[in-house]
């Protein structure tokens, strides 16, 4: 299966549990798909690719920054709002040419909200292959597939349409309905081959581990997981936080150990961007932990503090593995992260082979996710070799607190030992660039979906 992600507030059919999840993805078989054509790609002008688009009968260009919106989309991008008012005309879509198959039966599918009216779709057929949108000799027939728009969220609808005979192409045109003039708003069109039930269009799992397919995370706040001495004598009591997709009734999910940056000096596990991968992993399905480790002065011994921060987090990781079945986790899929000190921590729990700092199973962790932290060279507690398990860097290459060059170093002495690692970097952007927590989702996301979930890994 290929999947095509509409993500919408669900309230699809009476046959859906409203319970799912409030965002999920539309997935399509891919041998079945011919078109899937969103709004969120444009040319150098700023025209949705996939679509040639009029304004009124006159086939006049719209004024796109009227048209165009983000807020509130269902995937947080670029997604088109129609209106039809009759002074100037309805805004028509047409979508690029389609090869169908004559008498095919298709599924016809967008993702839409309405405030009021009807958004009209029609699948205009051609009788040859390079029919032109405006072009009217070559038509076989429009067929009809209004959608009934209902006010409030995102839906998806769908209508059911056969090719006539001697049609070989098809284009979509969406437009607002004459007789009932209002505003509308359309993101995904999809088109597949045969006739597909809404309810098969609604796969909560589909892009699971991927992208976001749970509105809300419960987090479990302040539990202890051990008391240890600082470099002052004082006896730190540390906790974590656990995220967890609510509502989930998966039976067993990876988990992700976060530990935060701060420069071992300062910060903790409510860290601002290490909250935020911690609740968008929950959202894509995994169990986080969040947790407080031991942090230094500027008096203290740097080499001491650092034990105790590498110490700290191997108590924390061995406490994820005690309490797996109590928060529903695969003692299989366990990975750690860290930004800046704390990928300082998390690249030498991965390198570690001895007990000096505590005795656990490094076999358990699957992938490490350094983000802007590797090691200075005279850093390591442990030597690099091919049992180390895969590492996920992203850095920026302007970074001044912790330079890109010691992740440049990383990846190359892990390749040399034959550890899958990513190396990603950010042209231009310095430490901590919270500014990319987009794509430094995405990347890690696609890293660890490749470890812990394709074939062959």
């Amino acid at each position: 299966m290929q999947c095509y992600t509409a993500q919408i507030f669900a309230r699809i059919s009476v046959f859906i549990l409203l319970a799912l999840f409030a965002v999920s993805p539309v997935c399509w078989a891919q041998e079945n798909l011919v078109l899937n054509a969103g709004f969120e790609e444009v040319d150098a002008d700023g025209f949705p690719l996939n679509w040639e688009v009029y304004w009124g009968s006159q086939g006049r260009t719209p004024n796109l920054e009227a048209i165009t919106k983000t807020d509130g989309a269902p995937d947080g991008e670029r997604y088109m709002w129609l209106w039809d008012d009759h002074d100037v005309g309805a805004v028509v879509f047409y979508s690029d040419p389609i090869m169908v198959k004559p008498g095919a039966t298709y599924t016809l599918s967008a993702v839409t909200k309405g405030k009021t009216g009807t958004l009209s779709f029609r699948l205009r057929t051609y009788n040859k292959p390079n029919a032109g949108a405006m072009e009217t000799s070559a038509i076989v027939q429009n067929l009809a597939s209004d959608f009934m728009l209902s006010t409030g969220d995102w839906d998806i609808s769908s209508s059911v349409v056969t090719i006539p005979a001697g049609a070989v192409m098809a284009r979509v045109i969406i437009y607002t309905s004459k007789s009932t003039p209002g505003s509308v708003a359309v993101d995904n069109v999809v088109l597949v081959e045969g006739e597909v039930t809404v309810e098969s269009m609604y796969d909560p799992a589909a892009d699971r581990y991927l992208k976001p397919v749970f509105s809300q995370v419960e987090i479990h706040d302040g539990i202890y997981f051990r008391s240890a001495v600082d470099l002052q004598g004082v006896n730190q009591r540390l906790l974590l936080d656990v995220y967890e997709p609510k509502g989930d009734t998966q039976e067993l999910r990876p988990a992700i150990l976060w530990l935060h940056g701060g420069g071992l000096k300062g910060g903790d596990r409510k860290q601002g961007y290490i909250g935020t991968v911690s609740r968008e992993f929950a959202k894509r399905g995994y169990v986080c932990i969040s947790a407080d480790y031991r942090i230094g002065t500027n008096q203290d011994d740097f080499g001491k503090i650092l034990d105790n921060a590498v110490e700290d987090g191997i108590a924390a990781f061995n406490w994820v593995l005690e309490h797996a079945a109590e928060y529903r986790i695969d003692p299989e899929k366990i990975v750690i992260g860290g930004g800046s000190a704390g990928g300082w921590l998390v690249v030498n729990i991965g390198v570690i082979d001895d007990v000096r700092w505590g005795a656990y199973d490094k076999s358990k962790i699957k992938a490490v996710l350094n983000l802007w932290g590797s090691p200075a060279l005279d850093r390591y507690l442990g030597k690099i070799d091919a049992a180390d398990p895969p590492m996920f860097m992203i850095h920026g290459t302007a970074d001044t607190t912790v330079p890109f060059s010691r992740s440049e170093y990383l990846a190359n002495e892990l390749n040399k030992v034959g550890v899958y690692n990513e190396l990603h970097p950010l042209p231009g952007l310095g430490h901590t660039p919270a500014s990319e927590m987009a794509t430094i989702l995405e990347q890690s996301s696609q890293f660890l979906y490749k470890i812990l979930f394709s074939a062959g890994k």
